[in-house]
């Protein structure tokens, strides 16, 4: 009788499987009940989304299965993630500088081939799980319920996932720099079938492993616009990997700690705003925080390491494709995360030994950024073009260019003092809606009702997320214990060598503090697990209570900035899979490309504008860091500027006075090009240049009236 009351009619396993099936249908009907187009779009992507994740995984495989064999299985296969996608982007970069862009069948027979060997590789690895390794999905019976705290975020995150480029967000200008070169550099490499220099377009030259695989969605859909989604999605896929990366990596340490750490990331509202769009940001985070963990693993073993050398290798090998994402991730996550496991291998092993592990894993991160300092030298001449340019000059440039883009990189003059940066500091990441309202009221108090209103309700240039209550106050509470670690220390180092580098070598974009993101998490999860002595402990319900608080604000705050953009008079805009609104010139603001798209083989002159991502035809454009050849012709004289137009051949020239004025005091704008000049282009003989169409109000440049935007037809003259 006993024997049958142990009997259960499906076995616990079965029961985890039907949970998180159960969740994944409650995921996906809820997005299709919200925007049924939305959960289509994402629905059709996940095959294609599917393929490169395996065939990254496939790529990965094989580093982490000589270096990393003795890592838990969940381990190995999110560090061969972390290894395989930057990967495949160095892949896809070696395909287009050998000019293989162009065959299409080659680039889905390579998807599709590694593919088929990561899911033989994930089957006969799971197939034989070890119990041990079931730990990982162990989640007790209350936790579940906090982590479904994150399912909302996810939600919206989809369904930003579905909107194209150039919606989201305000402060991100609206996607200005996907448009300008995230995806438009790409757009040009798979038009010309190959990967070449762009001399119009600086940040081309930038390490492109995000780029890279938005490259390889445009390959595979054989179309750039097509492939917005899958390349959005891309970019989901890490910030949902860099998320199941924090658990992975904490749920060894017990399960109390893996839940908040997770939480705490996971209702970030950081990962909602960059997670959707055609951006770097999570490719550097998620290959950060393995690299992180990695490292972190072997400070939390209390007896000495026989050979960290294997797993020193791997972490630089990780951190080197982190800094492939993005350069900051260098100072900002490369070298804290180096300093730090060296302190930890000196404790652990001999100090010698200690010194030539962290030298060998400093030589190997360069090695893995190096395919992008030869591409950049052997263009330019300058393996970090288009920094230290005063060092190594590059290809294209001049002092004039370089003082320009020193100046848009660097604070204003009124941010430099530190009082200033601390102040930025706090309005870039520390802020929150309880600490902003108590501001208002000491402003209040002082008569100051202006400053008062400013902050209470911020401009939408300071529409940004913050970090929350959880990841500003749960963090440090690990260190008012006596159940601090070394590691804990060390991860406190690792935040503050951030913060610094965020303030005194950066220009103070909000957006660069992300990298705490790879720190925060662990020490909330360390301090929930030092003041949680139990399930109903007055620590752990107070920490609970933080995080509920937390996750609901920014909730709440993700929530409104969505709304805001999906909106107008609380009637909703169907921007879900919309992409041809822009390439029909439907978008305010964009209503040129209408015209200029009639024609797909129509060339188009761009002035002011460096957003041609949605034009069909060949575009001519610079970026206001790169030379302007027409400013230049026009700086000598105007029958200069008409040979120039003779020379290139447009059937249209499109100028956005609107952003000339913006660029012009920012970050600076010729001022040879001026409205009369324009409207004498016409040459005699040769072309006529008539305008086409114009929009927006009228407004003044160089004592001149101008309509804000203008389209000019270019007609050749018939010989």
């Amino acid at each position: 009788m006993a024997q049958k009351r142990k009997e259960k009619f499906i076995s616990g396993d079965m029961v985890k499987l039907l949970w998180v099936l159960g969740v994944f249908g409650v995921l996906f009907g809820t997005l299709w009940q919200i925007n049924n187009t939305a959960a289509s779009v994402i629905l059709y992507e996940l095959p294609w989304l599917g393929g490169i994740l395996l065939a990254g995984l496939t790529l990965g495989w094989l580093p982490v299965r000589f270096l990393g064999n003795e890592l838990p299985l969940s381990q190995k296969m999110i560090t061969a993630l972390a290894c395989g996608l930057p990967m495949l982007s160095l892949l896809t970069m070696g395909l287009g500088l050998a000019e293989l862009l162009g065959y299409r069948y080659l680039g889905l027979g390579l998807i599709g081939t590694l593919a088929v060997i990561g899911l033989i590789v994930l089957h006969r690895t799971i197939r034989n799980l070890p119990p041990k390794e079931k730990l990982l999905f162990e989640a007790g019976k209350y936790w579940p319920m906090l982590l479904m705290i994150m399912v909302p975020f996810l939600i919206i995150l989809l369904l930003c996932a579905a909107i194209p480029p150039g919606v989201l967000w305000p402060a991100e200008g609206f996607g200005y720099d996907i448009l300008e070169y995230h995806l438009q550099a790409p757009k040009e490499w798979f038009d010309a079938g190959r990967i070449y220099f762009l001399e119009h377009n600086v940040y081309a030259n930038f390490p492109f492993n995000a780029e890279m695989l938005y490259l390889l969605a445009m390959v595979l859909k054989n179309d750039p616009h097509e492939a917005v989604y899958l390349a959005q999605m891309i970019h989901v896929s890490f910030t949902i990997l860099f998320v199941a990366a924090i658990w992975v990596f904490t749920r060894p340490a017990g399960l109390k700690q893996a839940t908040f750490s997770t939480l705490a990331a996971g209702t970030c509202g950081w990962l909602v705003y960059l997670g959707p769009l055609a951006y770097v940001e999570m490719g550097m985070l998620f290959t950060g925080v393995v690299a992180l963990g990695l490292i972190w693993q072997i400070g939390r073993q209390h007896e000495r390491c026989a050979s960290p050398i294997r797993i020193a290798i791997l972490a630089g090998l990780l951190l080197g494709l982190c800094a492939g994402f993005k350069y900051t991730a260098l100072p900002m996550i490369a070298l804290p995360v180096i300093l730090m496991a060296m302190i930890i291998f000196i404790r652990r092993t001999k100090f010698i030994k200690a010194i030539l592990t962290t030298a060998v894993m400093g030589v190997v991160c360069i090695g893995a950024l190096s395919p992008y300092l030869v591409r950049n030298f052997l263009w330019t001449g300058n393996p970090v073009f288009p920094l230290a340019y005063d060092l190594f000059g590059g290809r294209g440039w001049n002092d004039e260019l370089a003082e320009r883009w020193k100046r848009g990189h660097s604070p204003r003059e009124d941010e430099k003092p530190i009082r200033a940066r601390l102040e930025k500091l706090y309005w870039a990441g520390l802020q929150n809606p309880l600490v902003n309202a108590f501001i208002a009221e000491h402003y209040k108090a002082q008569g100051d009702f202006t400053r008062a209103s400013e902050i209470a309700a911020p401009p939408p240039i300071r529409d940004l997320p913050t970090f929350g209550f959880a990841l500003l106050l749960l963090p440090w509470l690990i260190f008012f214990t006596r159940r601090q670690s070394m590691n804990d220390w060390l991860m406190l180092m690792i935040f503050v060598l951030q913060t610094l580098v965020w303030l005194f070598a950066t220009h103070l974009q909000a957006r660069f503090l992300i990298p705490w993101l790879i720190v925060l998490p662990f020490l909330v999860g360390r301090s929930a697990d030092a003041f949680g002595w139990g399930k109903f402990h007055p620590g752990i319900l107070l920490i609970t209570g933080v995080m509920l608080l937390a996750a609901g604000l920014n909730f709440h705050e993700t929530y409104r900035r969505y709304y805001s953009q999906t909106h107008f008079r609380n009637q909703p805009i169907l921007w879900f899979g919309r992409h041809i609104d822009f390439i029909k010139g439907n978008i305010p603001g964009m209503q040129y490309l209408g015209i200029v798209n009639e024609n797909p083989t129509a060339r188009t002159l761009l002035i002011g504008e460096a957003r041609p991502f949605y034009i069909r035809g060949p575009v001519i454009y610079n970026t206001v860091f790169n030379r302007d050849p027409l400013a230049e012709a026009m700086k000598k004289k105007l029958p200069e500027a008409k040979n120039y137009i003779a020379e290139i051949k447009p059937d249209f020239i499109y100028v956005d006075w609107l952003e000339i004025l913006r660029l012009s005091r920012t970050y600076g704008f010729p001022e040879s090009i001026k409205p009369n000049l324009l409207r004498s282009l016409s040459s005699y003989g040769r072309y006529t240049v008539q305008r086409e169409e114009h929009w927006g109000p009228m407004m003044e440049m160089y004592e001149q009236k101008t309509p804000a935007q203008i389209l000019y037809r270019v007609t050749r003259s018939e010989k």
